[in-house]
């Protein structure tokens, strides 16, 4: 997908689904260590203004292979998108089977996950 150098992107809840085995990674996404996570409990990225919220409760008792973290991220068009997906990367580098981003599976990538984030968060020409 290619964007104009003038492209703004921005998007209020886009919903991320992260599949993995690991427990541990919706407490290390947080910076909740092993607490009990509340629906709608809101996160900001590190050095912007952008943030995940939780699509649910987390108490850290689930059984089984693989785990389903629902997420939402919110950011504006001041914000650096390119950043906010390379922390979100870096959270679940080699800890996530897949993702879903709106729906569409996504390998767990920077390059695929910039491109889904991108493509779901383009606005329209300012004019």
């Amino acid at each position: 997908m290619v964007h104009r150098n003038d492209a703004r992107f921005a998007f209020d809840k886009m919903k991320i689904e992260i599949i993995t085995s690991d427990k541990d990674l919706k407490y290390h996404l947080f910076g909740a260590y092993y607490r009990w996570l509340k629906f709608g409990e809101k996160f900001k990225i590190p050095d912007s203004q952008a943030s995940i919220i939780i699509d649910e409760d987390h108490a850290g008792l689930s059984i089984g292979f693989r785990e389903s973290v629902r997420l939402y991220i919110t950011f504006g068009v001041n914000e650096n998108i390119d950043e906010i997906t390379r922390w979100l990367f870096d959270k679940i580098e080699g800890r996530a089977t897949y993702l879903l981003i709106e729906g569409k599976k996504i390998n767990p990538t920077f390059s695929e996950m910039l491109t889904a984030i991108k493509r779901v968060s383009l606005l329209p020409p300012a004019v």
